[in-house]
């Protein structure tokens, strides 16, 4: 029979030259703040422009890196370090696709920055109050600085005993399930991104028995004068 030949499709895109980038969205949103780590940058009207094509970190004044192209959605970039107030509260920065010398048109992407040398700082835990021998085992949530997607180096500690996982939640939160107690008292966890070599200074949550009235122990003041809110 007769040799037969097929064509691959190939996809062509037009541009347009004056059009300026923006961008919606970096993966993975959490990087190392001491850089190196590539994130992959999306949004809409990217254009294959070779060293003019760039990653703008932190604003209209930070830092710009080289971008490579991947499409007219998205470009692949690596992260420069994170300067140092980039840090605590501020250790987040947007990152844009931008054309050398222009500003984007809009951008919504950003990375927040964690140190894995450093412990978390815990802020608070949610709830404070956990039943004695509850029938589910409802998560802990824990709220801090620093916390970080670290797979099973991510861990919770209760009252300094052995590491117990922990699910990473957002940039501030983590999650991870609270031991049982033989009786009502205070509990501290304490959060480690780094397999347990280090853990962050802990937080007290409370179990409490459901089926007992609280019992009072003390009382300051003693005295008040009447009609007098104390």
């Amino acid at each position: 029979g007769a040799n037969s030949e097929s064509d691959e499709d190939t996809l062509f895109s037009f541009y347009d030259p004056t059009s300026l980038p923006s961008t919606v969205a970096a993966v993975p949103p959490y990087a190392d703040r001491h850089g190196g780590q590539t994130v992959v940058v999306s949004g809409a009207g990217i254009q294959p422009l070779g060293a003019e094509l760039l990653c703008r970190v932190g604003g209209e004044d930070g830092i710009e890196v080289p971008a490579e192209f991947i499409s007219m959605e998205k470009v692949r970039c690596m992260l420069p370090p994170a300067p140092a107030e980039w840090d605590g509260e501020e250790a987040w920065a947007s990152v844009c696709v931008v054309h050398a010398g222009s500003a984007p048109a809009g951008c919504t992407a950003h990375v927040e920055f964690y140190d894995p040398h450093s412990p978390p700082v815990l802020q608070k835990l949610a709830p404070r109050l956990l039943p004695l021998h509850s029938e589910t085992d409802e998560p802990l949530h824990v709220f801090g600085l620093n916390m970080a997607p670290m797979g099973d180096k991510l861990l919770c500690s209760f009252d300094g005993g052995s590491p117990v996982p922990a699910s990473f939640v957002k940039g501030d939160e983590v999650k991870c399930t609270a031991p049982d107690s033989s009786e009502a008292k205070a509990i501290y966890v304490s959060v480690s991104i780094d397999g347990g070599q280090q853990f962050s200074e802990p937080l007290p949550f409370v179990r409490f028995d459901k089926d007992r009235p609280p019992m009072l122990k003390s009382l300051d003041p003693l005295y008040a004068p009447l009609h007098t809110p104390v």
